[in-house]
């Protein structure tokens, strides 16, 4: 049975931008272009007329914004939105603000506008587009907050579609108590790491940073793979960071920290794989089970794109699966006994 092209509609106030990325998009057999708006008041009638499958959305624009749009959509026509966005210091912001509400992901789009550096975004617009027709945009569930004392156990985190919601979902129930080492990959733009870490800074209870060479694992604080560049843990907790090929299509690679975190920690490992498309995480954290460790994944039931828990469940490697509301509770549980109860 074959499937029908995703419908999308594009939304930006820059007619020339608007234009390249329409034309972008409709060169691809696969995508159909149902529409265009050029604010967020436009954007949400165009929405009502044609029914996109997919949103993309610039974050800087006159009248009713990006943010102001999704915030207008999730409230009462939940639609998967791409932000497409300028990230300088007003566009990080909001774009962050935008995921947090729920647009499911984002294409950086070049400062400079020019038609050359546009088009090179293509690849990365089609691909994130393409993968937004099937992510599920569901509201947010209140969050607990639980505490884990100090702990010599490593908590390793990734997610990619939908995952950076789902994190500050997570770290917001993390409780001023929160003791345990944690490393993560996200996969973001790269101009939006440092940004991410220091918005979970605020979120959570734990500091939260972008690591750095000379970073070593420590307990009680959270550290963030650098954009373009893999991060691996050794066995005395130092990180160490290369720029070897991209790995399943990657770069930073969670399989690449995982692993390392399996050789290095063993059973002391908990890995927690959030909502995200793909499959990178799914080796790692089938290392981190045959080590002894543990592997939570995100359920269906939260996860906008449940590819990537999907693969780790596929594997053998997953211990349970939650919605994103009783993460929190589940991580707190594996950090702070010997052994959290697998699932039957």
């Amino acid at each position: 049975m074959s499937v029908s092209p995703t419908r999308v509609l594009v939304v930006d106030d820059s007619p020339l931008v608007r234009q390249i990325l329409v034309d972008m998009l409709r060169k691809e057999p696969d995508i159909e272009v149902v529409g265009y708006a050029r604010d967020g008041e436009e954007a949400l009638a165009r929405i009502a007329e044609c029914d996109p499958h997919v949103v993309t959305m610039d974050s800087d624009m006159p009248g009713l914004d990006g943010l102001g749009c999704v915030r207008r959509l999730m409230e009462s026509r939940p639609v998967p939105v791409v932000m497409v966005s300028i990230l300088n210091a007003g566009g990080v912001e909001s774009t962050l603000d935008a995921l947090a509400l729920g647009a499911v992901d984002v294409v950086c789009k070049p400062e400079s506008g020019s038609i050359s550096t546009l088009r090179g975004i293509r690849e990365e617009l089609v691909a994130k587009v393409r993968q937004a027709r099937y992510a599920q945009v569901r509201p947010l569930v209140p969050v607990g907050r639980f505490d884990v004392g100090p702990s010599e156990r490593v908590l390793l985190l990734t997610g990619s579609m939908g995952g950076t919601r789902s994190l500050m979902s997570l770290f917001e129930s993390f409780g001023p108590g929160f003791g345990a080492s944690v490393l993560a990959v996200q996969h973001v733009p790269g101009g939006l790491v440092g940004p991410l870490a220091q918005r979970l800074d605020g979120v959570g209870a734990m500091p939260v940073k972008e690591a750095r060479p000379g970073d070593r694992v420590v307990p009680g604080v959270a550290l963030f793979a650098p954009s373009g560049c893999h991060m691996t843990v050794r066995k005395n907790g130092l990180l160490q960071f290369d720029y070897q090929p991209v790995f399943n299509g990657v770069r930073p690679a969670a399989d690449r920290l995982f692993e390392s975190a399996a050789a290095a920690f063993g059973e002391r490992c908990v890995a927690a794989v959030l909502s995200g498309g793909g499959y990178d995480g799914a080796d790692g954290a089938m290392a981190i089970r045959r080590a002894g460790g543990t592997v939570l994944v995100e359920s269906e039931e939260t996860a906008a794109s449940f590819d990537l828990p999907s693969a780790v469940i596929a594997n053998g490697a997953a211990d349970a699966a939650l919605p994103i509301h009783a993460m929190g509770q589940a991580v707190a549980e594996a950090l702070g006994s010997s052994q959290f109860r697998r699932a039957a």
